[in-house]
C-alpha cells in the first residue's frame, strides 16, 4: 500500500496569514505577526480546514493554527481535513478524526478513501463499504471497489463484478447490470457505452 504521506517540500506554504516554513530540515508554522509553533516539526502539511497534519520522529499527529496539539503522535500514517474529518492509519487500519481530535470514527478499516460529498468508502476484508461522517453505512451491501461518485449525487458501485448507480441515501437507481460506470455518468454493457446522467 502507498503511504499517504507527502512531504511538504516548499519553502513555505501559506494559508490564512499562516505560513509552514523550513528552519533547516524542519518546519514550524509561523504567522505573519511572528512564530506559532515553538516544536520543529519533521513534516508539516498545509493548512486544511483550518489543520494541520504534522510529524515529530516517526510518528504523525494534528495541530490547530494556534500551534496547540489536537491528538498525540499515534499515526502512522495521516492525511488532511476533507468534510470537517481527517483520515488516519494505524498499525495498518484505518479511521477518521473530527477537529477536536477524537477517533468520529474508530480504526477499523483496511483501508478508507477521504470523505467527498460527506461520504468515504472503506474497506473491510474484501468488501468496500459506503460511511457518511458519522460512520453508518449507507448501503449496508459490500462492494467490490471503491465508490465512484459524480457531483450530481450518483455513486457508481460494483457488486459481484456488475456495476450499478446508487443515490447518496443508498437507494438504487440503476440495477447491477454494467461492465462498467465511470464517474462522469457513462456506463459501458456488452460493449456499447450509455449516457446515464
Amino acid at each position: 500500500m502507498s503511504a499517504l504521506i507527502i512531504a511538504v517540500t516548499a519553502s513555505a506554504c501559506y494559508s490564512q496569514n499562516y505560513s509552514v516554513f523550513p528552519v533547516g530540515d524542519r518546519y514550524i508554522l509561523l504567522r505573519d505577526t511572528g512564530h506559532v509553533t515553538d516544536t520543529l516539526y519533521t513534516e508539516m502539511s498545509d493548512i486544511v480546514e483550518g489543520y494541520l497534519w504534522v510529524n515529530k520522529g516517526d510518528l504523525y499527529g494534528f495541530i490547530d493554527t494556534g500551534g496547540n496539539e489536537i491528538t498525540g503522535f499515534i499515526y502512522d500514517e495521516v492525511s488532511s481535513f476533507s468534510n470537517e474529518r481527517a483520515r488516519v492509519g494505524r498499525d495498518s487500519m484505518f479511521g477518521f478524526i473530527n477537529k477536536k481530535g477524537i477517533e468520529a470514527i474508530p480504526v477499523i478499516y483496511d483501508e478508507a478513501t477521504l470523505f467527498r460529498n460527506s461520504l468515504a468508502s472503506v474497506r473491510k476484508g474484501n468488501k468496500w463499504f459506503l460511511i457518511d461522517t458519522s460512520g453508518t453505512m449507507i448501503y449496508d451491501h459490500g462492494f467490490d471497489h471503491p465508490a465512484s461518485y459524480h457531483s450530481i449525487g450518483f455513486i457508481g458501485v460494483s457488486v459481484n463484478n456488475r456495476w450499478g448507480v446508487i443515490n447518496f441515501r443508498g437507494e438504487l437507481i440503476y440495477p447491477f447490470e454494467f461492465d462498467l460506470v465511470s464517474p462522469d455518468g457513462r456506463a459501458w454493457r456488452d460493449g456499447k457505452m450509455l449516457f446515464l446522467y
